[in-house]
């Protein structure tokens, strides 16, 4: 009898360490998600997005475009809720263009948070920039947003006396979850090159969630890791995906010699998409393979920062675009 009871206690007392361990844990983890939404309110800048999208409308800018023809709506509806948001060079000169992809973990599109704001400063850089609203959650599935981006490059280029753009010199730029999008575009047997389109002549990353696993020594991240892979592995690749499927979102085993120059950023701080986990283990394939590339970690910023006002990222695309001028002059796919 007084082994069971021993057994008892040692139980209880292992289960009430787990659980005031899973609490400390889920503790910290709120108070850094706090700290993170506190630095976002102004490092996304929202409001000079929004204020360019205002100028473009009254000076007439036709900004919102649907790639897919009704034919091809019809014969897979949820490609009616792809968008892609002009934003045209305000200098009236026809040059490269760049194509957005915001994150939102393959369940939504953070168009004000990190798209509007991003194509904002890319006019102001000189370029024309387009938003893509691709395709998430319920209308996902089957490598969709892949489709779509490569959908919106060929759209562009179509159109590109229109939008006054260099169809074949051009750049994606992605964040977070979209960050893995334009990194599974850059490689060929995932990307371009399987949906009949040129090659990027440079891809910008922030804070890409490229390499997803849920690594962590608090257990409460490990649960949100979980989440997080679950949901995007869903808007993705589709409910039911195998362990196998889902290794197929991994960018940095899809890095070869031929892969794309690349400009990563990523905050020290991010406890979302931890920077040793996904862009030191991207850089390093990058490395490995002789990829051109350049990295810039962000000292103290957390994940979902965008352009980064007011934070150590701030104006880091302008660096990105110095990149592409400097070392990828005029390259064609």
């Amino acid at each position: 009898m007084e082994g069971k009871k021993r057994k008892k206690r040692i139980f209880i007392g292992i289960v009430t360490a787990l659980v005031a361990v899973y609490a400390v844990g889920g503790i910290v983890m709120g108070i850094q998600l706090g700290q993170m939404n506190r630095q976002n309110a102004t490092a996304n800048d929202i409001s000079f997005g929004q204020k360019r999208i205002e100028e473009l409308h009254s000076q007439g800018v036709p900004v919102t475009h649907g790639i897919y023809s009704d034919a091809e709506i019809a014969a897979v509806p949820e490609k009616a809720a792809v968008k892609l948001y002009y934003f045209p060079n305000p200098q009236n000169k026809t040059g490269r263009f760049v194509v957005v992809c915001p994150g939102g973990a393959y369940s939504k599109c953070a168009l004000d948070e990190e798209g509007f704001p991003s194509a904002a400063q890319l006019n102001e850089l000189g370029y024309a920039a387009f938003v893509l609203e691709y395709r998430t959650g319920e209308n996902g599935g089957r490598f969709a947003a892949v489709e779509d981006l490569a959908a919106a490059v060929r759209y562009v280029r179509l159109h590109a006396d229109e939008f006054r753009v260099a169809p074949e010199d051009y750049a994606v730029l992605g964040y977070s979850a979209g960050g893995n999008l334009v990194g599974l575009f850059g490689a060929e047997g995932t990307g371009y090159k399987h949906y009949g389109v040129p090659k990027p002549s440079v891809i910008f990353m922030g804070y890409p969630w490229c390499n997803q696993n849920i690594k962590s020594v608090n257990p409460a991240k490990m649960t949100m890791y979980a989440v997080l892979n679950s949901t995007g592995s869903r808007g993705l690749i589709g409910k039911g995906a195998t362990a196998q499927e889902k290794q197929q979102m991994r960018v940095p085993p899809l890095v070869t010699e031929s892969y794309p120059p690349c400009y990563l950023m990523h905050g020290t701080k991010d406890v979302v998409v931890p920077i040793k986990t996904h862009t030191d283990v991207l850089a390093a394939a990058l490395e490995r393979n002789g990829v051109l590339f350049a990295y810039e970690r962000a000292d103290g910023v957390n994940h979902g920062c965008g352009i980064g006002t007011g934070t150590a990222a701030e104006n880091w695309l302008c660096r990105a675009v110095a990149f592409w001028e400097e070392k990828v002059p005029g390259q064609r796919g």
